[in-house]
Formats: C-alpha cells, sequence, structure tokens
C-alpha cells in the first residue's frame, strides 16, 4: 500500500494544495480498490497511450496535448501523439521521445476511417482525445475497437459556441455528440462550468465527469521567464505593460480591452497594450484601435510560443472573453505574479480566481470598468499579498500536478 501511494499523489497532498474536491477523493477511493483487486495486474506505464488533438494550433487544448505527452513520455511512458492535421506551431514543441503521427486529414469524411486504421495498428491501451472535434471523431470510431480500450474524453469549454449555432445545427451537433460521448469511459472537464454545460445538455452522465484543471505551468518556467525578447516596450521600464494572450477571435473579445484603453491613454502617457496572438480577427482590433485613436500606443503580435518574458515585464494582464472552458492564460500571468483581471464569464475564470480573491472580475463587455480596474493594478502598491496567494495557486496547474491527476482517471476501472 505504501508503494501506492508513492506513485500517485496522496489526500494529504489534495488538501494541502486546497485541491481535495470530491472527484479527487472518489479517484483516490477507486485507485485503492484498484490496487487491493486482484483484477490489478498492471501499472499505467505498462500501458501504450494515445493521445489525440485536432491539431497543433496555438490554442489551450494543443498545448495540454503537448504538455501532456511530452510528460508522460518523459516518465517513460508509451506515448503516441495523433493528430488529424499536423500544423501548427506547437509541432517544434513535441518530445523526440513522443510518437507522432500525422492523418493528414483534410476533409471530414475521411477522418473516421483514417483514424480507426491507425488505432487498429498502435493498439493503445488508452486513448485520451483533448478536444471536443476529436472527440466525435475518437467516439464514433471506437465503435469498432477493442472494449479492452479505454477511451477517455477532455472537454475543453462550455457548450456557448454550440448554442449560438442556427437551431436546427445546434441540435444536431448535440446528438452526435451524445452519440460519441456515450462511448467513453470517462471525461476531464477542465473546469466546474464546463462540465455543468455538458451535464445541463444532456451530453453525458453526471458520473462520468471528473474535474481537471489544465496542466499549464512547464517545469523549467523560470527558465522560460528569462528568455530574452527583443521589444523595445519589454527593454524600457519607463512602460506599464497592459497584456492580453489568446487568439485573435470574436468571442475573446479583445476589442473590450481596446476601448477600455483609449479611456486609459488619457491619464497615463507611459502605459502600452500588447496583444499575442493570430486570428481572423486582427484587422478589425487594427481598425478600432485607428479609430479610436490608440493605433501608436497598442501592439497586435504573433502568437509566442515561449509567452512568459512578456507576462514577466507585464503590470497588469487582461482576459476578455465572452466564455472560457478554463482560461490557460490566466494562470500562466499569476504564476508569472501579474495582477490578472477577467472578465466574470461562463467557464474556468471564476473558479481559477476563487470569486476574485485572486484577481478582479469585471461583467462582459463593461469596459468602463475594466479601465478603472486596469488604473487601480497600475497605481496599487500593496496588493503584494494578492499576488503571492495567486502565484501559489496557480502552482495546483502545474503539468506535473495535473498529470498525477489525469493519471488516476486512467487507472478507473
Amino acid at each position: 500500500m505504501l508503494l501506492y501511494f508513492r506513485q500517485v499523489p496522496n489526500l494529504k497532498r489534495f488538501l494541502k494544495l486546497g485541491a481535495a474536491s470530491g472527484h479527487e477523493v472518489r479517484l483516490m477511493i477507486l485507485n485503492i480498490y484498484n490496487f487491493m483487486s486482484d483484477n490489478y495486474s498492471e501499472t499505467v506505464k505498462d500501458w501504450s497511450l494515445c493521445i489525440i488533438s485536432y491539431s497543433l494550433n496555438g490554442g489551450g487544448a494543443e498545448r495540454v496535448a503537448v504538455n501532456l505527452s511530452n510528460y508522460y513520455a518523459a516518465q517513460d511512458y508509451k506515448v503516441t501523439l495523433l493528430v488529424f492535421r499536423g500544423t501548427g506551431p506547437y509541432l517544434d514543441q513535441v518530445s523526440e521521445k513522443v510518437n507522432f503521427i500525422d492523418l493528414d486529414v483534410r476533409k471530414g469524411r475521411y477522418a473516421i476511417v483514417r483514424l480507426f486504421k491507425v488505432l487498429k495498428k498502435i493498439k493503445p491501451s488508452v486513448i485520451l482525445s483533448v478536444v471536443r472535434n476529436s472527440n466525435i471523431y475518437v467516439g464514433l470510431a471506437s465503435l469498432f475497437l477493442s472494449k479492452s480500450t479505454k477511451v477517455i474524453f477532455r472537454e475543453a469549454s462550455t457548450l456557448n459556441e454550440v448554442e449560438e449555432m442556427h437551431g436546427l445545427k445546434s441540435m444536431i451537433y448535440k446528438c452526435v455528440m451524445r452519440c460519441s460521448y456515450f462511448f467513453a469511459k470517462a471525461v476531464i472537464a477542465n473546469s466546474e462550468g464546463t462540465k455543468q454545460s455538458l451535464i445541463g445538455h444532456g451530453i453525458v452522465r453526471s458520473d462520468k465527469v471528473f474535474v481537471i484543471g489544465n496542466p499549464v505551468l512547464p517545469e523549467n518556467l523560470g527558465e522560460l521567464r528569462k528568455a530574452y525578447v527583443d521589444d523595445d516596450w519589454l527593454l524600457d521600464d519607463k512602460y506599464k505593460i497592459i497584456l492580453a494572450v489568446g487568439r485573435l477571435h470574436p468571442l475573446k473579445n479583445q476589442s473590450m480591452l481596446i476601448k477600455a484603453f483609449s479611456e486609459i491613454s488619457l491619464l497615463c502617457s507611459e502605459c502600452r497594450v500588447i496583444i499575442l496572438g493570430d486570428g481572423d480577427e486582427k484587422q478589425n482590433l487594427i481598425l478600432l484601435s485607428k479609430k479610436l485613436g490608440v493605433e501608436k500606443v497598442v501592439r497586435i503580435m504573433p502568437f509566442q510560443s515561449n509567452p512568459y518574458p512578456y507576462y514577466d515585464k507585464a503590470k497588469v494582464f487582461v482576459l476578455t472573453s465572452y466564455w472560457e472552458g478554463f482560461g490557460n492564460v490566466l494562470v500562466e500571468a499569476m504564476a508569472c505574479g501579474v495582477p490578472v483581471i477577467s472578465t466574470n464569464c461562463p467557464g474556468g475564470p471564476k473558479s481559477i480566481l476563487m470569486d476574485g480573491a485572486y484577481g478582479e472580475l469585471v461583467d462582459v463587455d463593461d469596459y468602463k470598468s475594466l479601465a478603472k480596474k486596469i488604473m487601480t493594478c497600475i497605481v496599487e502598491k500593496d496588493n503584494d499579498n494578492m499576488i503571492e496567494k495567486a502565484k501559489k495557486e496557480a502552482n495546483k496547474y502545474s503539468v506535473k500536478t495535473v498529470a498525477g491527476l489525469y493519471e488516476q482517471v486512467m487507472r478507473c476501472e
């Protein structure tokens, strides 16, 4: 029994981290049962693990896939990272220890056939699909897989985007989700909001869902923060950087930040906005900056594979989304000691910030309140206590810690 507790995080550790949810206690009980059972004859490291993502674009789910693949491979797991489209900035970050497979699917109708052929060939013990699109294909393909293959889904976001589809399309999409998710042994929701969205829309039963935050923080965080970036704003301490990180998409609502900054710029000549990300919304954001007369003090920069030097120099970090599944960028900012402001949107931010204990919350689209909060963070001198608490809270979402929780789901029978 002592050997078991050395292999996985124990209950005392959960309590110390403040992370002992009902799900984690249930996982602990299940794993003790499995350990003591006569049928429990192999460890997870004896298994072959296939992690599946739709692509390696610069999103949170794709980063989860790469982080987990690299971590488990470093721990001597037999890991395959399978993607439908092997493109994106995270491709270069995949470890050489990971067996990387690109299905090279350009049309959806070929996805299930190619997926089934590859899975039948590599015969993984566990399949972990990390994003909704790949979940659907994996669920349908699992109809033809061996019953001994354990299929686990990670759900990355609430279903707000599905709800915004045309009525019939939304109904069909949710019906397909229900069919696919039925074949999953377990579903990992990255926040309580995501879990409730899944249950509320009848996608999956509550007893199949485990809430586990994202594996965000790498072990070499300190080294990444110190990386040199040739940027005149970052190199000059007189500038007060207001940072936002995320794909340039309407749901990320970066226009709210630019509107807020148009009021801040009148009061703070040293303030600057840096937005890191790629997407179709870039031109609209540039036009808005020009319209509001702040184009010279707002920079929209491409996706950065290492954003941590930008966090390190920021005076405040802002998330303005209409909804979020989790909010990796909030954890990244907190870990770097940056004061955080987020919209109180559906999904993970409210939970990550513990209802405002570790950062400020504002109503969605209330850019005037956002402007006031930003100015308060910039001039505030006595917020060190909140920052230190936020840094400690962020450590709960290290790759090592979260990978241990994922491992427990993989152990459950």
